[in-house]
């Protein structure tokens, strides 16, 4: 009998530990006051097993001599995570109450039927917490692009990133970013932390830290399972303990050097740099040799990300921008007195068009409709071609502004113009169409997959066709004006959606 009342002692033994185990975390970083409730009363009623039989309990107690005290597996040696811990602990207090159940029958019926109803309170409690968590992952992600909201980059982070938080409870997540960036409040959650990393990487610039942060000891020690990167630049360590996956926006840098698009597109070999060729080409063999997956943003851009790279487009998924601008219901279909350019000043983006096509324009139609460009001009040639050619009094340039200013200009605008000569995505157009503005934008590259063919198209190469896109627009009987903003709307929420997509993205980073 001492043997088995010694089986018993170290089987209350176990519980209780269990028990204590699963209740401080349900308690300090859970804070579920009903679970913590039931595992208190659970440690309770433990008491009346033990009632009765104390001293048989400490007189066959053999701590010292139990030849299994330094026996440890190495499933046990090792805890990922809290659910980690709590699933291991859930599993000794089953086996504990189990062993209980069967050795009190030596002794007392009633004991034996405490210990079985332990044993299915368990059970209970173990569904009900663990459900749905088990596989969970601690996903890692680069959010440095968080502080640059006026980058495509940028929005595509911050867009993306907080529908995804906001939708994801159930994995964990952690935020690098770069020493000194402030996160928005909002994104702080109880599964999301935000880890600053590499003051010193941060003065090298902001290539470097992305290429190193994952050598930092702050990263390693989170044991992230997965690190996402929302933009090109791939972190190159000495060794991965991670599943990396990428989004590449697009592989423009590379295409001056591809005949297959530039006779398509003879822009990108007057837009060639070496020196960013050399130093995307090294990110993209990185990207091909040791990512586990690429995302990209568009079907244009996975055809010529698996092209370049020679990867199988079925190796990579596509999670566009999500657009978050949308229509101000009191503005109705009322006209203003503006054409809108957003966008950059390099030469794809065809600033320059834009401003040929706008001087082509008769004096009546210019007066009615200026023309208001956001892109920083000031000493450049698009500058020059707008004094000398007499347009200064009808155009007004925006060099930066905010989200809401942006918002504002969408709103207002009578026709949005936007015919670069090569985009991976092309945000602005998709942003206008939700915005309920018509759209004149290029007829080939990503334009007409993002525009869904609700726009006015035009060939980007001849200023002409610019022009008659853009009077086409502006002419367009209220009737088809209005069917087109309406159908464009609703290709836009169909198709860019930042909750479908963080739901997308949630199952690329889940899956790998």
């Amino acid at each position: 009998m001492s043997a088995m009342y010694r089986i018993i002692d170290a089987n209350v033994n176990r519980l209780r530990e269990a028990l204590r185990v699963i209740e401080d975390i349900i308690r300090y970083q859970r804070d579920d006051a009903s679970v913590f409730a039931v595992l208190k009363r659970l440690r309770h009623v433990i008491e009346s097993i033990t009632r009765g039989i104390d001293d048989e309990l400490l007189r066959a107690r053999k701590s010292d001599a139990d030849v299994g005290k330094r026996t440890l597996t190495d499933g046990e040696k090792e805890r990922r995570d809290s659910t980690h811990i709590l699933r291991a602990n859930f599993i000794r207090a089953e086996e504990s109450a189990r062993v209980l159940e069967e050795t009190l029958k030596t002794i007392d019926a009633d004991k034996s039927e405490t210990a079985k109803e332990i044993r299915f309170t368990l059970y209970t409690l173990e569904k009900r917490i663990l459900a749905g968590t088990m596989g969970k992952k601690k996903i890692g992600i680069n959010a440095a692009f968080f502080d640059a909201p006026y980058t495509g980059f940028g929005r595509y982070t911050r867009t993306l990133v907080s529908a995804l938080l906001a939708l994801d409870t159930k994995n964990d997540y952690v935020l690098f970013a770069p020493n000194g960036i402030s996160l928005p409040r909002s994104l702080h959650r109880r599964n999301v932390r935000v880890v600053p990393l590499g003051k010193q990487l941060c003065e090298q610039g902001h290539r470097h830290w992305d290429l190193h942060f994952t050598d930092e000891a702050d990263f390693i020690n989170e044991h992230v399972d997965v690190l996402f990167v929302p933009y090109n630049t791939p972190p190159q360590p000495q060794a991965k303990g991670y599943k990396l996956v990428i989004t590449v926006h697009d592989v423009i840098p590379l295409l001056g050097l591809d005949p297959y698009a530039v006779i398509r597109h003879p822009s990108l070999l007057a837009g060639l740099s070496l020196s960013t060729y050399s130093l995307f080409s090294k990110d993209m063999r990185y990207v091909r040799t040791h990512a586990d997956r690429i995302i990209t943003i568009s079907s244009h851009s996975r055809s010529d990300i698996a092209r370049v790279l020679r990867v199988p487009e079925k190796n990579i998924d596509i999670v566009a921008n999500a657009v978050d601008f949308h229509a101000d219901p009191a503005r109705g279909a009322k006209r203003k007195g503006y054409i809108l350019y957003v966008g950059g000043i390099g030469k794809r983006k065809n600033l320059m068009g834009v401003l040929r096509a706008y001087r082509m324009l008769s004096p009546e139609m210019r007066a009615q409709n200026s023309l208001v460009v956001v892109a920083p001009t000031a000493g450049t040639r698009y500058q020059r071609f707008i004094d000398t050619n007499g347009l200064a009094a009808s155009i007004t340039v925006h060099d930066r502004v905010d989200e809401k200013k942006l918002a504002e200009l969408y709103r207002n605008a009578a026709l949005f113009v936007f015919p670069s000569l090569y985009e991976g995505f092309g945000l602005p157009p998709a942003e206008a169409m939700a915005c309920g503005i018509p759209v004149v934008t290029s007829e080939s590259t990503s334009l007409p997959e993002v525009t869904g063919g609700f726009a006015h198209y035009c060939d980007p190469y001849r200023p002409k066709s610019i022009h008659d896109a853009v009077v086409r627009a502006l002419n367009e009987s209220e009737l088809l004006r209005k069917k087109r903003i309406a159908d464009g709307q609703e290709y836009i929420r169909s198709h860019f959606n930042a909750k479908a997509l963080a739901q997308k993205l949630r199952d690329v980073l889940v899956s790998v």
